[in-house]
């Protein structure tokens, strides 16, 4: 009998089965799917998310680009860029997900996998685990990271109000990779109606794609924006262009607990993804750690319960401000871009909170307290093609700007790193 079982083997239950084996908890892994395996996801990792897993894995090893800069914009056009303090990642989740299972696995964690779990019978002093192919694993105690869409911790009685969003993104392998976007990402803040596009470069590719802050289904008019983004650069469109996927997050889980006796959630089944900026990661590294401190003190006879208090609290909370804070937002996007994501002071406000030095609800009252100040607080100004190269290294060659849009031809593609 194992001391903990984590069911998913993805960022939350890696993380959760690094950090209990690390302490010295005999724990098992059960995955269902053959790692490495694809995994849809935009895969930005904050500076706050980095900061996290730094410890666990050495992201310089993880094929990715390490990001020092973002360009923002609206409907491609009046673009500037935000380069001051940021620090943070471009990876592959099937990577990131590879290299934190071998992180557990180099703590002497027994993983199993595949095998699809599909019975889970919770008891006083035990929780029995029942695979497909008929074999049984009992533990103290049930770590449950299955997802946003998994359904086998309503088999232990969770239940509540249940609402998610979607994203969409789309893999771009140009011929060429566009040195402008070597450690840089783009927001376009206007392109897509209540949400945002994003381009993320990869070691090999560029992602592509879109978050939508409330939208239950994917509809098709989404799909169609999503190709017309792609459409608006010629180092896209000279290359192979993948299929368009779809994938769910969180919007809002409203649970009365998340936990029971010996069961607890973490990661997206939680509801740990915040709906500004569409960030599941760093909250998901969060319920993890906060899911090893209880079970470690529940292994000296403590009540899981805390757990849930603990969630709501500092996690759930701030997520429920992020999205009062996304509603105002993305219902008035023109106004948010040009007035709050260009305004230096309120961009100071978010990218901190985007680093990690502040929480949603100190962005939100620093904003509401700032508003005097609000219309006197400088812009960021439109880049021009000078100011593109002196934000760039040396070696960059030339990017044509035509009314402040990103409009990189084939004369100024550079040659792959």
């Amino acid at each position: 009998m194992y001391e903990v079982v984590c069911v998913g083997a993805g960022l939350s239950g890696c993380v959760c089965a690094y950090l209990l084996a690390k302490a010295g908890v005999s724990v098992g892994l059960i995955e269902k799917k053959l790692f490495p395996r694809t995994k849809i996801c935009g895969g930005g990792l904050s500076e706050k998310a980095c900061q996290l897993i730094g410890e666990i894995v050495d992201l310089d090893k993880i094929p990715g680009r390490r990001i020092s800069g973002s360009y923002l914009c609206f409907k491609n056009e009046h673009l500037c860029h935000v380069s001051k303090k940021i620090c943070g990642y471009s990876v592959r989740r099937d990577d990131l997900d590879y290299a934190l299972l071998n992180a557990a696995k180099s703590q002497a964690c027994d993983i199993y996998m595949p095998a699809e779990v599909i019975n889970i019978q919770e008891k006083n002093s035990k929780v029995t685990i029942t695979l497909k192919d008929g074999n049984q694993i009992e533990s103290k105690f049930l770590i449950i990271a299955e997802g946003t869409t998994g359904n086998l911790h309503k088999q232990v009685g969770y239940s509540g109000n249940h609402e998610w969003t979607m994203a969409l993104e789309v893999d771009v392998f140009p011929k060429t990779f566009p040195r402008v976007f070597y450690n840089n990402t783009v927001f376009d803040f206007g392109f897509f109606k209540k949400g945002y596009g994003w381009i993320f470069p990869k070691d090999d590719r560029i992602n592509m794609g879109a978050y939508f802050y409330y939208s239950p289904r994917i509809h098709l008019s989404q799909i169609k924006a999503l190709e017309l983004f792609v459409k608006e650069f010629q180092w896209a469109n000279d290359g192979k262009i993948g299929k368009i996927k779809g994938f769910p997050l969180p919007y809002r889980i409203d649970y009365p607990a998340f936990n029971t006796n010996r069961t607890l959630l973490v990661g997206d089944v939680t509801g740990s993804a915040e709906n500004l900026f569409g960030q599941g990661l760093y909250y998901a590294f969060l319920t993890s750690q906060l899911a090893t401190e209880t079970l470690i003190g529940s292994l000296n006879n403590a009540s899981l319960d805390s757990y849930t208090r603990k969630l709501k609290s500092k996690i759930l909370s701030q997520i429920r401000v992020s999205r009062v804070m996304a509603r105002h937002f993305y219902h008035h996007q023109c106004f948010g871009y040009y007035n709050m994501a260009r305004n230096k002071l309120m961009n100071s406000f978010y990218s901190n909170l985007i680093q990690g030095r502040i929480t949603q609800k100190k962005a939100l009252v620093y904003t509401i307290i700032s508003l005097p100040f609000f219309f006197l607080s400088p812009y960021f100004e439109d880049i021009d093609f000078s100011e593109i190269n002196r934000c760039r290294d040396k070696a960059m060659k030339p990017v044509s700007v035509t009314n402040s849009r990103i409009d990189i031809g084939k004369s100024e593609l550079g040659v792959g790193c």
